[in-house]
């Protein structure tokens, strides 16, 4: 009986996430714009439009966002027509799918509380930014639990704080929650979560679980379609076990065919969709504002650029490339995969024509992989723990990198530094500074978007 009446013992990782949660509720309640009328705007307001057309309005035809337009702001693009004559929204709908509870949990407050039950009010805004917080707090439980399986209590627990308060993640959490990134780093823990237990377990709960997450995946962000990958690399040690891992697919094809029943039903509503408004079943709605030049992808710019290179803005990342070097200790056969995976997706998202992706802070598509990046940052950061001199060293390090990434928050927030036309000289010159300097805003350099969608130089 003596050991059933020793305390719990202290866990660290555990408290992180009670940490870390508590930080964005504070954010939230604090900082968080879901009283203000600009909220679900620029691309969130395109993956939104589903959920009020489809409740507050009954149909799809978007005629009502038009007169709509004027209070919501600017930068909505309703230049898409679909073959039918009809406007098609140009993002998919498994954002708005992702956020139909909050959306509900809104319009029932608002009518309630007598608030305007048009999908653009104070109660919306509330639940959807709320949502935000909910995935991002899951994703974080979700990957302590896969952290847990290889690294200390300690190490995971440093992994969750850096990822969550050193990085561009915390700035799509709490600054600009709307868009796909926040969600996207929920779908991609929960993927990995959900393959490690499969190939535990076969069973038919995971399987139809995975089906659903992939398609959301695909359908919240298609390029994102690369992180499913893992699925099929999973524990592969060595390239020859390719044959094996086809013969478990054989033998468990009942469960993939489950996995794919599961996906084609999450996919339904916007192939119905797209049958409605275009008279096909699949329609590539980004038209030209989806091109791709894969010969000649922005590589150096995607990492160092001033405008929104990755490691510029995100220097903690270094930790979980330094990872990779470490990896092998902790985990057999993931090392060449996860790298794989990384160029890969960051090879995508840097042919993309507007290769900095618009506003933002950093390289935002980056922020979706961060799940599958939690591994080798973690596996860096128990090694330097080992090492007493390292962690002298590694600890002050981690801690000034934390602070610049909150501070340069607070400057992406407060427009100091511009959303796409930061330069060198004007990076340095507003270095550290809570107000931008106006002598310094000639030093702004603003990109040409109609060349560079056509693949030209932008200066």
């Amino acid at each position: 009986m003596q050991h059933l009446l020793k305390p719990a013992s202290f866990s660290r990782s555990t408290l992180s996430v009670w940490v870390l949660a508590i930080i964005y509720l504070w954010v939230f309640f604090n900082f968080s714009s879901w009283k203000g009328s600009h909220v679900i705007v620029w691309d969130a307001y395109e993956y939104y439009l589903y959920l009020p057309s489809v409740f507050v309005h009954h149909n799809f035809n978007l005629d009502w966002a038009m007169p709509e337009l004027h209070k919501i702001g600017e930068g909505v693009h309703w230049d898409f027509l679909s073959p039918t004559g009809k406007p098609v929204g140009r993002m998919s709908m498994g954002l708005a799918m992702l956020y139909a509870p909050f959306f509900l949990m809104g319009h029932a407050t608002a009518y309630l509380t007598g608030e305007e039950a048009s999908g653009f009010s104070a109660p919306y805004y509330f639940f959807m930014l709320l949502g935000t917080l909910v995935f991002a707090m899951c994703a974080n439980m979700l990957l302590r639990n896969i952290l847990k399986r290889w690294f200390t209590d300690t190490a995971t627990a440093v992994t969750l704080l850096i990822l969550n308060l050193g990085t561009n993640l915390f700035y799509f959490v709490t600054s600009v929650p709307l868009i796909t990134h926040a969600a996207n780093f929920f779908l991609l823990a929960a993927f990995l979560y959900l393959t490690i237990r499969w190939y535990r377990k076969y069973d038919v709960i995971t399987s139809l679980l995975l089906g659903h997450v992939a398609a959301f995946i695909v359908l919240v962000r298609p390029t994102n379609a690369v992180g499913l990958l893992i699925f099929p690399l999973w524990n592969l040690r060595h390239v020859y076990l390719f044959g094996e891992r086809f013969s478990l697919f054989v033998k468990q094809g009942i469960q993939l065919a489950l996995m794919a029943l599961s996906a084609v039903l999450v996919f339904l509503p916007q192939l119905i969709y797209w049958k409605m408004q275009t008279g096909q079943w699949y329609y590539y709605s980004y038209g030209f504002l989806g091109a791709f030049y894969f010969d000649t992808p922005h590589l150096w710019d995607g990492l160092f650029s001033y405008r929104k290179g990755w490691l510029l803005y995100t220097p903690a990342m270094l930790f979980s490339l330094a990872g990779f070097f470490v990896l092998h200790k902790y985990v057999k056969g993931l090392t060449g995969w996860l790298f794989f995976l990384l160029a890969l997706h960051f090879y995508v998202v840097v042919s993309f024509w507007c290769w900095w992706y618009g506003a933002g802070f950093g390289l935002r598509p980056m922020v979706d992989i961060y799940p599958l990046l939690s591994i080798p940052m973690a596996a860096f950061i128990q090694e330097v723990m080992k090492q007493k001199m390292l962690k002298q060293i590694a600890v002050p390090v981690m801690l000034v990198l934390v602070f610049i990434n909150q501070f340069q928050t607070y400057q992406a927030r407060k427009n100091v530094l511009h959303f796409d036309s930061v330069t060198g000289a004007y990076y340095w010159a507003n270095f550290l500074r809570m107000n931008k300097a106006e002598e310094t805003q000639h030093l702004l350099k603003a990109p040409d978007y109609f060349k560079a969608v056509k693949n030209e130089e932008v200066y």
